[in-house]
């Protein structure tokens, strides 16, 4: 959206981990909207992230491209990578 001729996209970070047997996920868009894809991405990958990455803590960064405020497209900016 800070491109000179700026277009309805944004990036995110999403972090999860464990503490005191309760999940806490991180979401931090570089705009509001950016968060709103992260939810999105979550929402339609989140089975695939717990298999995946189980109780392990980790991190990842997404793009999306929205219609107002509707995410169209999610996709992974850079790959889940658990924390050591």
């Amino acid at each position: 959206m800070d491109d000179p001729e700026p277009f309805r996209a944004d990036v995110a970070y999403i972090a999860c981990h464990v503490r005191d047997g309760q999940v806490i996920t991180h979401i931090a868009g570089v705009h509001a909207l950016g968060s709103v894809g992260a939810a999105h991405y979550l929402s339609k990958h989140v089975a695939e992230l717990c298999a995946e990455m189980g109780e392990k803590p980790f991190s990842m960064a997404v793009a999306a491209e929205l219609d107002c405020l509707t995410p169209k497209v999610t996709a992974v900016s850079a790959s889940r990578r658990a924390w050591v």
